[in-house]
Parts: structure tokens; sequence; C-alpha cells
């Protein structure tokens, strides 16, 4: 219990905590310069579909940046992001029924939207936790993700240069990319620190967004179950976002205890995490080899 203590607070004393603070902010700001659309949007959510909102401003807004750079229109840098942000947020509350309608949501829903914030933060500084065990971006695609992301900051005009092939354009799925360097732009947090709060931000809306939809899915079966639409969204979004296999129990645990107990043949060998998802045809061994994606990995 002290270690884990120590831990925490080795965590949020870090000086690197600071990107936090800026971070999450930045996202919720997004959010609340495209709520108008969202509450369009979502109007049959009972929370209006708050947590949404950050994730169609960003992608909007990081989009008509990138296009704009695509088109030869404007150069992709911390101008051309800021810009388009506030232009399409002013295009949001343009109207005066929008403005209107984003009070009356905080006025009626102020509870909702502070238990929606909570969640989506306890997701995220737990994940930016783990993270922060092991925050080398290094093995399987991590440096290959950090090498596009620094790509697209380099590049005024998209694409970006590809970084492993001189001379040649990206020509691989890097929009994902270019929202994370969006937001380094925005935040001015280097991309290396901001490579894993994106990490800690595709969970917490992964855990948060599944909770949203089947939250609001309960309530329309059942508007008097308020206590039954919050258990079942948050297993909703336990097993979206943490949702596995027994993989690692067998083959980390039991497999390796039954060797040294002599039940099974051959040496307890290393566990390697990736294995969880390559283990159809594997044990034992089969021409027809699958490979086994899940949340908790993805």
């Amino acid at each position: 219990m002290n270690e884990l203590f120590r831990l925490i607070a080795s965590f949020f004393l870090h000086p690197d905590f600071l990107h936090v603070l800026v971070w999450w902010p930045a996202l919720a700001g997004v959010g609340i310069l495209f709520l108008p659309l969202t509450l369009r949007l979502f109007a049959g959510f009972h929370d209006g579909g708050y947590l949404f909102a950050r994730v169609l401003g960003l992608l909007l807004s990081a989009w008509l940046a990138w296009i704009a750079s695509s088109l030869g229109l404007a150069p992709f840098g911390r101008t051309a992001a800021a810009g388009s942000l506030l232009l399409l947020g002013a295009l949001n509350y343009a109207l005066p029924s929008s403005r209107s309608s984003v009070r009356d949501f905080f006025r009626h829903k102020a509870r909702t939207v502070v238990a929606e914030e909570y969640l989506f933060l306890l997701a995220f500084i737990a994940w930016a936790l783990l993270r922060s065990l092991k925050p080398d971006i290094d093995g399987l695609e991590k440096f290959m993700n950090l090498g596009f992301v620094n790509a697209v900051l380099r590049a005024e005009w998209m694409p970006p240069v590809d970084m492993w092939m001189a001379g040649e354009s990206v020509n691989y799925y890097y929009f994902g990319h270019v929202a994370t360097a969006f937001l380094c732009l925005l935040t001015r947090i280097p991309p290396e620190i901001a490579y894993n709060l994106m990490i800690a931000t595709l969970f917490a809306l992964a855990f948060s967004l599944s909770y949203s939809v089947v939250s609001c899915l309960l309530l329309k079966i059942d508007p008097r179950g308020a206590k039954k639409a919050v258990a079942g969204g948050l297993l909703a979004a336990l097993l979206l976002a943490a949702g596995g296999n027994l993989q690692p129990f067998v083959y980390g645990v039991i497999r390796p205890a039954l060797q040294r107990a002599g039940v099974l043949e051959g040496e307890p060998a290393s566990y390697w995490y990736p294995q969880a998802r390559s283990f159809i045809g594997h044990h034992p061994p089969t021409g027809d080899k699958g490979i086994h994606e899940f949340p908790f990995y993805s």
C-alpha cells in the first residue's frame, strides 16, 4: 500500500504532470467550442453527447488545417491549427439559438457534465499513470508512430515526407498522427510527451464514450432506471476499454506453475504481452494461425 501511495504521489508531483494540466483543459475547451453542433447531432442523448463534442471538435478542426495544407491554401502549423479551431468554433456559436442551447444545457445538465468529466479524467489519469511506469517510446509500432507525428509537425504542406523512404511522401493512414500533432501545436507540448498523453486520451475517450452511449440507451429503455443505466454504462466502458482474454493468466501464470511442478514438460519461458493476441494456432502449433485483437491490447 505504501509503495502504491509513493507511486501515485510521485506521478502527481513530477514536473511532467503540468502537461496533464494543460492537455486536459485544452481538450475540454475544444469540446465546448463544438457543443452547439454536438447538441444537435446527439439531441436524443440524455447527456447531449457532451463528451463526443471533443471528438468532433478535434477531428473537424484538424481536418480543416490538414485539408488547407493539402490544397496549398495555408501551411500546417500553430497559426493554422488555432485558426481552424477558432473559425469552426465561431461558426458553432454564430446563431443566437446555439448560444442559448448551450446555456440551457449547462443549467439543466450540470451534474451530468461534472460526472462525465470526472469519469473521463479518472480514466485519463489512470492510463497516464500506467504509461508513466514505462514512458519510453520504443517497442512494436511506437517509434514509427512518433516518427509520423514528428514528420507532420515538420511539414508545412501535406502530405508529410516519409521518414522511411527519402524523397517520398507518406501514403500510410496518418490522420490520427495529424490529430496528435494538432494538439501538440495547440498546447505547445513536445511530441515525445504528447505521445503518451494521446495514448491516455484514446483510452479515456473509449472508456467514457462507451459509458455515454450505453447509459443513454438504458435510460431510453427505462427512464426511471438511473442506477441501472450507470451500472450498465460502467460495465460497457470496462469491457470496451479493458476487455481481454485469459491467455496471459493461462500461459503467464498457470502453465509455468504446472511446468515447475512437473505436470507439464518443458521449462517455464519468459512471457511477452503481445503473445496474448497470437496464441490461436500456436499452442499447440497448427497450420491455421490467427491474430486475436482485443480492447485492452489495442
